[in-house]
């Protein structure tokens, strides 16, 4: 009916196909349909009765009012310059100047009337009921409304998606019982921004590896698997563009890890027993399995390279920005058990066979396949595990086998074979600050009463305590930290921290201990360069650490060097020149630091009804919290930074103007203890 009377009327008019003519004629002719609807059933649907009742009404004409206000506005113009617009496509000024005249003779009370039937004929009743409350009512109900409107817009909430809320509850450490409470708290607030734990159980088990395996003794998940997975999560975090076509664009792509094992004792024992040992042996049961001491396996993912074709040059796609962190520690394996010689040949075994078997992934990116290649760095390791592997005495340099009675004949040093091959395993850099800090403490017990390498009288004992008792005091007063103190369960307080404080004192150092303080900075030097994570000038390095070398010897001839000591100061240019990386990105701190992590993890975010579910809690929450995505959605910590001595930038490959501040924030291994 409403296209039939538009049609007829547009004809009549010359308005035909007029959009503001055909609303026009909708408005009313809805108007008029929403009134005869009510009236029929008023008249409960009997013609009689409906005749009889509304005869007045059906006497009146059906007028259009704006009839002849769309004939004079689509008259053609007969006056030069531009067209007219129309009332909605005018200006605020101009729409005020067309209805001047309206206001002027029509009251207010009049004009939210015809606003408000307006409003209610066009189908906007939220709309007229708005109006009716803001002007019907008293003075302040207008302005009520207004600030709950302003309210509202300024107290939007965004709510977490279920990725973010994964890494919501890494960040803050909270327990599952602790995010269901804040959920519900959040949502009694009027603030529902937190996804149900549903949700966040599933997007946990996006962050699982294919075949994992769990059992009461261990935890493991097939190397090739865990690897694409990584790749894969991490390729989501990429920021590329999605017209590229990345196949035609590069070619060998690799993907760098740096792996490795650690082993640490003293964990709670729980009241469980362990029911998969096949042995019968109750001594090997006691000794071989338990949940006190364990072997972890991780990697870390270092960086994603590949080459240009078009200028056959490798460029970096992507770096891991925190690889001394275990933000992308990811776990490989875990073993109850002791670390032993065997366990540890035994296990690295398994995962350099899977080394060898690894195959590359392909990635379907933008309608193109990607292949990637693994390159996997064995240097998360420590000093135990490398003699271990390469079947050397604690006392040798595992790099040279010089022996302790050698190691401070620097004319002579050249004379052992240096077997290239043991230079993988890098510089364990962690634990090189702590070494440091020891040789320098034992050093300054004996100089004043016993500086020889002969064995000591009991009176010079007596007088070593009495001065390492007297150098720790000053230490833990005037510098804040403990060092040489037994801790029960985990060796002593000298932790990485502790040497890096150590070590960023050395005036001060120099005057409570008594040491050359020039040999001070340079170890300070040394330790630094190896762990700002730059590229290190091999041949510069190796001139400054020779130098050193002869200064310690010039110094404290008296005191044999420590293997450890003899790695950096010897074959560290040999280490930085043959390593992949900058050598302070091969850093153990991660797998260090993992430790901790299990504890945590074991304590709070595991069921303890089996050794089972306690594994499976574990190394699944080891998964989730390393995951690249979840990682990429994690707070990013706040970091101290100092400025490099120019001693340092002289060592590295890059001009001092590039690099004015490096990364020296407290390591994430507060409770990582020396051997």
């Amino acid at each position: 009916m409403i296209a039939y009377i538009t049609h007829r009327l547009g004809e009549k008019s010359n308005l035909e196909g007029n959009e503001e003519f055909d609303k026009c004629i909708q408005n009313k002719v809805e108007g008029f349909s929403s009134t005869l609807k009510k009236k029929w059933l008023d008249s409960n649907r009997c013609l009689t009765k409906f005749l009889k009742k509304n005869d007045n009404w059906l006497d009146l004409e059906f007028k259009i009012p704006l009839l002849k206000k769309c004939e004079e506005l689509y008259e053609p113009s007969t006056s030069s310059g531009r067209p007219r617009k129309s009332f909605l496509e005018s200006s605020d000024r101009s729409k005020r100047r067309q209805i001047k005249n309206l206001r002027e003779i029509t009251s207010s009370d009049e004009l939210i009337c015809a606003a408000k039937s307006t409003l209610y004929v066009e189908g906007k009743r939220a709309a007229a009921d708005l109006v009716s409350q803001a002007t019907e009512y008293s003075p302040q109900r207008a302005i009520k409304i207004r600030k709950l409107y302003k309210n509202e817009a300024k107290n939007k909430y965004t709510s977490y998606t279920d990725d973010e809320a994964v890494a919501f509850i890494i960040d803050t450490h909270m327990t599952k019982n602790a995010y269901h409470k804040t959920r519900l708290g959040a949502k009694k607030h009027g603030a529902d921004i937190y996804p149900s734990y549903d949700r966040v159980r599933l997007a946990k088990y996006r962050c699982y590896p294919e075949s994992i395996i769990i059992s009461e003794i261990s935890a493991s998940v097939p190397l090739q698997n865990l690897l694409d997975h990584t790749i894969k999560r991490l390729w989501e975090t990429l920021d590329f563009d999605d017209t590229i076509d990345y196949a035609e664009e590069y070619s060998e792509l690799k993907f760098i890890c740096k792996w490795g094992c650690d082993g640490s004792s003293g964990h709670s024992e729980y009241h469980q027993s362990f029911h998969d040992i096949e042995t019968d042996d109750t001594e090997c049961r006691q000794n071989a399995i338990t949940d006190s001491s364990i072997v972890l396996f991780c990697i870390v993912p270092l960086r994603l390279t590949g080459v240009i074709k078009v200028s056959n040059t490798r460029v970096i796609l992507w770096e891991n920005p925190t690889p001394s962190s275990t933000r992308y520690c990811r776990p490989l394996k875990i073993v109850h058990a002791k670390e032993t010689k065997e366990v540890t040949n035994t296990e690295v075994g398994r995962v350099e066979k899977e080394i060898m078997e690894l195959k590359s992934v392909e990635l379907n990116i933008n309608n193109s396949v990607l292949c990637i290649n693994y390159t996997m760095l064995m240097t998360m390791v420590d000093g135990k595990v490398i003699n271990t592997l390469t079947e050397t005495s604690s006392q040798l340099c595992y790099i040279c086998k010089c022996n302790p009675t050698n190691m401070n004949d620097l004319d002579n040093i050249k004379r052992f074979v240096v077997n290239e091959d043991n230079v993988k395993y890098g510089m364990s850099s962690l634990h090189a600050w702590i070494k440091f800090l020891e040789l320098v403490l034992h050093i300054a017990y004996k100089l004043e009463s016993a500086p020889t390498t002969k064995r000591t009288t009991s009176e010079q004992k007596k007088k070593i305590e009495e001065k390492k008792k007297e150098i720790q005091f000053r230490l833990w007063n005037e510098l804040d930290i403990k060092v040489d103190k037994v801790v029960q369960g985990r060796g002593t307080s000298n932790t990485g921290n502790v040497a890096r404080r150590f070590f960023r004192n050395t005036e001060k150092v120099a005057e409570i201990t008594g040491i050359n303080l020039n040999l001070l900075n340079r170890f300070s030097t040394i330790l630094t360069v190896i762990s700002c994570g730059s590229e290190i000038n091999y041949d510069e390095f190796e001139n400054y650490a020779k130098d050193t070398a002869e200064l310690y010897v010039k110094h404290y001839n008296w005191y044999r060097m420590p293997p450890s000591i003899h790695k950096i100061l010897i074959h560290g240019s040999l280490i930085i020149k043959n390593a992949l990386v900058p050598i302070g990105q091969l850093s153990e701190e991660a797998q260090e630091a993992s430790n901790k992590n299990y504890n945590r993890f074991r304590e709070h975010h595991s069921r303890k009804s089996s050794r089972f579910h306690t594994n499976t809690d574990i190394f699944n929450f080891l998964l989730v919290s390393s995951d690249p995505l979840i990682t990429s959605l994690r707070t990013q910590p706040n970091k101290s930074h100092t400025k490099l001595p120019p001693e340092a930038i002289h060592l590295l490959n890059i001009e001092s103007s590039e690099l004015n501040e490096i990364e020296t924030s407290d390591s994430e291994i507060n409770s990582s203890y020396s051997e």
